[in-house]
């Protein structure tokens, strides 16, 4: 099966065949490109796991790329018609794999910003990048919605008090009112 992108359709579209929006979320399950969206995502996101799971630190260069290749798909999918913005049938196969990509990537920049990635994620990203492996495979099933995990599932919300006992500061004194009286 040959999948159509909007690049190579845009400008033969006829007015009827337009679409009134721009489809870049998860779709209806009775959507007749549901399963190849769902699908494109699936592997975009996987591609972005196993690329963001060498990372020692965020790559901000890759996740602002895929950032600009969504917006790019859109672009793409976008046709002007007398001064309405209307989007071509298959877009949505583009869209859900850029959106792919730029999830799996924002995931984990997400994840550094936890206070305790330093310490775990370079660590825990090889694990996380195999159970997305495992969430990818998974049967797709219609009107069954299932979100790959983030690498800081599990994680506390907030951090464990450390056991080691720091330095409490010394309160200031107190002012003497006297001091600013004129």
């Amino acid at each position: 099966m040959r999948i159509v992108l909007p690049s190579d359709n845009a400008g033969n579209a006829k007015p009827d065949e337009l679409l009134p929006s721009y489809e870049d979320g998860m779709l209806d399950a009775d959507h007749p490109l549901w399963e190849q969206a769902e699908r494109a995502f699936r592997d975009a996101f996987l591609a972005a796991a196993q690329e963001a799971s060498e990372w020692d630190s965020p790559d901000f260069e890759a996740i602002d790329a895929a950032r600009e290749a969504r917006r790019e798909a859109r672009e793409r999918a976008q046709v002007e018609r007398n001064g309405l913005y209307y989007y071509v049938p298959g877009h949505e196969i583009d869209a859900a794999r850029t959106r792919g990509r730029h999830h799996g990537l924002v995931f984990v920049e997400q994840a550094w910003e936890h206070p305790l990635a330093s310490d775990r994620l370079p660590f825990e990203l090889p694990a996380w990048y195999t159970r997305v492996a495992r969430w990818t495979a998974e049967p797709l099933t219609p009107g069954k919605y299932s979100c790959p995990p983030r690498p800081d599932d599990g994680w506390p919300v907030e951090p464990e008090p450390s056991p080691v006992k720091t330095r409490q500061k010394t309160p200031a004194p107190a002012a003497d009112p006297l001091d600013n009286a004129i």
